[in-house]
């Protein structure tokens, strides 16, 4: 309606508003006709420069060849350089869905897969619970769309079980979730004589095919799984299909299915050219990088480039996008299940697509909402990132016949393409850049023999297009300076992405002759199974097959033999016909020779920067940990009504403070379960300890659920002011749910193990130190007596226990022990009175106290029969449900301002204020309270986003800045 507007307001546009709405408005011959322009001026200066240095005929013809593709090359990355610096993003228009999914946009989010074990089935059952947990809605449903790997035979002996376990995994999440939330759908093997093997139909294409179908009633599917509530398939409207080893993070799906259901963005399907013309079928989110796989390999990390620091909260430019309003699909995001179905229904014969993102997405038209991410991981060897490039180039050769005025359909006749300009030119440009590599070889090899001109220039222009990335992003930094910032401070902070551009462009250098060799081998493939053979057309090696293989030197050298004959084969080349120019060439020849040992450093894991602790540190840390827990053990008392007061300070008169806060409270609960770890205390002392304490916590007054920031342990009362505190509240919520699931796992824990004999020996050496400050005593018959017996008793505690029955003989042998040394102690004290040594040899007399107690623990559970553990079992379960109450019973929203998208300090109930001071930065002591509200769903995760993420040049790296650098902001 603006142009309406315009017209009757007689509104004149400006000229640069002009060119702007030309361009807009013929998209195809500014972008496409920019760049052939571009390409034709550069080709022909280089043909000029060839005939100035005496280029013959075939020479000028040969230049023309060999830096077609180059140049072509440079200025795609040119142009799409300015044009998505010169054009604002142009974000797709949503719905909220503040009140949820409506039932009329019911979504599915499928994960295409193959089952080739059990472990694999678990593997892919997590990963889908874990998909839920963050985008919980009514009406968004998760499946499971499988294969079995592919076999020489219908079915294999494994598969029974296989099927088995994953029809449990979807069973136990709908048990746990409620129903109607999670599917299995598997389809059986069938025959493919072009493969020469059983497999899934289509692969990965089939399944979404057949999926589709199954959807709309079809009952001739290949699924010979279908588990789950089927009576809410029909009315599924859109699907989102993610690979296996992508992320779905917090509300993503909502997000997607807001936007897809827009009306201006849902699609129009033209049935007379049989594709969406207006709308989109499909939108595809951005995808970004696994924080952990970008940080598995040097190869990871310098390809990935920066993960973890940026928010994804804004939309970035794709010239695409932008400029013809259709973006590039890459298979994983949402499509409309009807439009889809319609543009892409009888398109291609069988077996002849192995590729099909980019297909789909021309007939189904793809729209980018680079607002809205995916995360995926990165592969952490060049081998396994080649293996993919080989497959894309091998699919996007097998669509090259869509270039073509007639097309193929799923009979194999032949039918009038109607795909738009702008589809056909994005598969043109995907085989262009499958051809760069080679082409890139070929003008190096040129240059350094035949043609014409300095050899220097032609290298050069190679050069050129492997450093645009380090270039381009010196180019940015440099005009990335904001004003009033220093140069020494901005140059510091922009030198790492200078850096790892630098290294892509190197390390891509290095690589080059193999990846010419891929490419070759892909493209030359493709052509012979297309043209000739027909067969082999879906050959296909899932991603987590890829990055399961061993990479030792001999299997990497094997798999890029080729890389280092290139460069000898080069070498030879160019001194036999050029030896002048062979010096130019060795750098470049040398680092091909190297690429199997650079592919092979590169794509070894990260080495683990942290030091091993040795037995002695260990053991001196755990003493530590004794002590600590000493402070909790003696504190907990009725007095205090089961609350450990906040400290103890031996130098003032009122030597407890008999206050606590939620975070004291947090953590009390916290190390009662240490103290289990560590061995203190057995699974009943954990409950007997924390039953009252929850007894305490469910009598407090609260304020909405959050307890008051400090309570008087001896009344209960709250302190005045009473106040609710952000940081409080959040972490005891944090620390309630790591409470409640240790109480839950302590039903899968043995009556006694190990852990029972640490706990015992850290308060043996404890007593062993107390002695040391007692040499007097200790150096006397009876003081060496009890060294020994000491030093025996270590040893029995050191000891590896593994049969049940052999516990009770072990812990017989430490209570005799322990009667032995107790005499020996006795003996001990009056000789020690008269050293003044009577403090140390009671301290140690306290400690053998301390084992003795931790025994009767133990012979206690041994005790225990089974209806004893059950009920042990039924009181922590009920533990753990108070825990759960009590973080569901808080409500974070009155604490947070929904204007400023952070957490004030806190609330004053007192007052009936909240306090005018926020959190807002990332390394904040609040930063666990903005994860678990999120994680609750009280606050919308843009919140996460709106956190300072001020970042300082520290080292080679970049550090995180926070308000004091305290422990809590970080940890």
């Amino acid at each position: 309606g603006r142009f309406q507007l315009e017209a009757r307001v007689r509104y004149s546009p400006t000229v640069r508003e002009r060119i702007a709405r030309f361009t807009f408005k013929h998209p195809a011959l500014g972008y496409l006709g920019t760049i052939a322009v571009l390409t034709a001026l550069a080709v022909a200066s280089f043909l000029t420069y060839a005939a100035r240095h005496g280029g013959s005929g075939a020479e000028l013809w040969l230049v023309g060849l060999v830096v077609l593709l180059p140049v072509a090359e440079l200025v795609v990355s040119i142009v799409q350089l300015v044009a998505t610096g010169q054009i604002p993003p142009r974000p797709l228009p949503k719905l909220a869905l503040r009140e949820g999914v409506p039932p009329a946009h019911r979504t599915i989010v499928v994960v295409p897969a193959i089952f080739d074990s059990a472990a694999r089935v678990t593997t892919l059952v997590d990963d889908l619970e874990v998909r839920f947990l963050g985008n919980r809605d009514e009406n968004l449903h998760f499946a499971l769309l499988t294969d079995f790997a592919d076999s020489v035979d219908p079915s294999r002996p494994e598969d029974a079980d296989i099927l088995s376990h994953a029809r449990a995994g979807v069973d136990a999440l709908n048990d746990r979730y409620g129903a109607q939330r999670f599917f299995l759908f598997h389809r059986e093997r069938r025959w493919n004589a072009s493969e020469g093997r059983w497999m899934g139909w289509e692969r990965k294409r089939g399944k979404l095919v057949e999926f589709n179908r199954l959807l709309r009633g079809a009952t001739d599917t290949g699924f010979i799984v279908a588990h789950g509530d089927l009576s809410v398939l029909p009315s599924v409207r859109f699907v989102i299909t993610l690979d296996s080893d992508t992320q779905l993070p917090m509300e993503a799906a909502a997000r997607l299915i807001g936007t897809l259901a827009h009306p201006l963005n849902m699609p129009r399907f033209d049935p007379a050219v049989g594709r969406v013309t207006e709308g989109y079928g499909v939108l595809q989110p951005g995808v970004g990088v696994n924080l952990v796989s970008a940080n598995a390999s040097v190869f990871a990390k310098v390809f990935s480039g920066h993960v973890g620091v940026d928010p994804y909260t804004t939309a970035v430019s794709d010239v695409y996008q932008d400029l013809f309003h259709e973006g590039s699909y890459v298979g994983k995001g949402i499509y409309h299940v009807d439009a889809f179905e319609a543009a892409l229904a009888s398109r291609v014969p069988e077996n002849t697509l192995l590729s099909h993102d980019l297909f789909e997405g021309s007939y189904a038209r793809a729209g980018l909402c680079t607002d809205i991410h995916l995360v995926d991981d990165y592969p952490a060897h060049y081998l396994a990132f080649a293996a993919r490039q080989h497959r894309w180039a091998r699919g996007d050769w097998q669509i090259a016949r869509w270039l073509w005025r007639t097309v193929p359909d799923a009979s194999g006749r032949s039918v009038r393409n109607t795909l738009p300009v702008i589809a056909r030119w994005k598969i043109l440009d995907n085989l262009r850049r499958s051809l760069l590599a080679p082409s890139l070889v070929g003008l190096l090899l040129a240059g350094w023999t035949v043609l014409p001109g300095s050899a220097l220039m032609w290298t050069m222009l190679a050069l050129l297009i492997l450093a645009f990335p380090a270039y381009a992003q010196l180019g940015r930094s440099l005009f990335a300076r904001v004003r009033g910032v220093p140069l020494g401070l901005h140059v510091a902070a922009e030198r790492d992405n200078v850096i790892t551009s630098a290294r892509q462009s190197l390390l891509w250098a290095s690589l080059l002759a193999h990846q010419a060799w891929i490419m070759s081998d892909a493209i030359a493939r493709t052509l012979w199974r297309v043209l000739v053979t027909r067969r082999h057309m879906l050959e296909w090696v899932s991603a987590d097959r890829l990055a399961g293989l061993k990479r030792t030197p001999g299997i990497v050298l094997r798999s890029m033999w080729a890389a280092p004959v290139m460069a000898i084969a080069a070498a030879v080349l160019v001194g036999i016909v050029s030896p002048a120019r062979l010096p130019l060439a060795l750098p470049l020849l040398a680092l091909w020779l190297i690429s199997p040992g650079i592919a092979y450093a590169t794509g070894r894991p990260m080495a683990d920067g942290r030091q091993a602790i040795g037995d002695a540190e260990r053991a001196r840390l755990r003493k530590i940990a004794r002590r600590t827990w000493l402070f909790f053990e003696e504190l907990f008392a009725p007095a205090d009504h089961w609350l450990v007061p906040d400290n103890v300070q031996e130098d003032r008169e009122d030597v407890v403070a008999h206050r606590t806060s939620p975070t004291n409270i947090g953590l009390q609960l916290l190390s009662t379960l240490a103290a289990y770890d560590f061995g203190y205390l057995s699974a009943s002392g954990v409950v007997d300890r924390l039953e009252p304490t929850f007894a305490t916590l469910m009598s407090l007054p609260r304020y909405r659920g959050h307890f008051y920031n400090w309570y008087d342990t001896r009344t209960l009362s709250p302190l005045i002011p009473t106040y609710v505190s952000s940081v409080d509240s959040g972490n005891l919520a944090g620390y309630l749910m790591a409470v409640k699931l240790g109480l839950l796992q302590l039903a899968d824990e043995p009556l006694i193990d190990g852990r029972a004999l640490d706990g015992m020996r850290d308060a043996v050496r404890l007593c062993d130190g107390c002695l040391a400050n007692a040499p007097k005593s200790t150096g006397s018959a009876p003081g060496r007596a009890l060294k020994r017996e000491i030093a025996e008793l270590c040893g029995t505690l050191e000891q590896h226990v593994e049969a049940p029955d052999a516990w009770p003989e072990i812990l017989g042998r430490i209570e005799d022990q322990l009667e032995t040394i107790g005499v020996l102690v006795h003996e001990l004290e009056d000789s020690a009175a008269a050293a003044g040594e009577a403090q140390p040899i009671g301290e140690a007399a306290f400690w053998l106290d301390r084992v003795g107690i931790a025994l009767a623990q133990r012979r206690a559970d041994l005790g225990r029969t089974d209806a004893d553990s059950a009920e042990l079992i039924d009181r922590a379960a009920r533990l753990a449900g108070l825990a759960d109450d009590l973080v569901e019973e808080m409500e974070f929203g009155f604490l947070f301002s929904r204007q400023r998208q952070h957490f004030s300090i806190g609330y004053n109930v007192t007052d009936g204020r909240l306090d005018a001071s926020y959190y807002d930065t990332l390394a904040s002591e609040a930063r666990l309270t903005s994860f678990v509200a999120i994680a609750t769903g009280q606050i919308p995760h843009e919140h996460w986003f709106k956190l300072g993420r001020s970042l300082t040049p520290t080292g080679g790296a970049r550090a995180l800045l926070s308000w004091s650098a305290s422990m809590f902001e970080y940890f």
